[in-house]
């Protein structure tokens, strides 16, 4: 039983998204638009590109633009330079699954 479980969650963290969050070009294409893809696209436009920080006054915490996926991360996100995504909830990649460990797997992976 315990090879099945730890097969089982190994298949789960491998094969799971991790929590990607898309290219600014994958969200201007994108049908429906989460409410962080429009902000960000928003904030992108109307910025200059050099200010790598921003405040979300929401939350009260400052915000960070990536320059590889041209959107401005939360806290807690972080850009993967392995896969070449950000990832919410980023924790690290890991080689032995070959996917990030992020919001979304990380149950799985402990």
């Amino acid at each position: 039983i315990l090879f099945i479980l730890t097969t089982l969650t190994f298949l789960v963290t491998a094969l799971s998204d991790p929590g990607v969050v898309p290219p600014l070009e994958v969200c201007a294409f994108a049908s429906i638009p989460s409410f962080y893809q429009i902000v960000s696209y928003a904030l992108y436009v109307n910025t200059v590109l050099d200010l790598d920080t921003a405040r979300d006054f929401s939350t009260g915490h400052d915000v960070r633009f990536c320059t590889t996926c041209k959107i401005y991360r939360l806290e807690g996100w972080s850009h993967c330079s392995e896969c070449g995504y950000c990832i919410r909830g980023f924790d690290h990649h890991c080689a032995v699954v070959n996917n990030c460990i992020g919001l979304r797997n990380r149950r799985a992976f402990v």
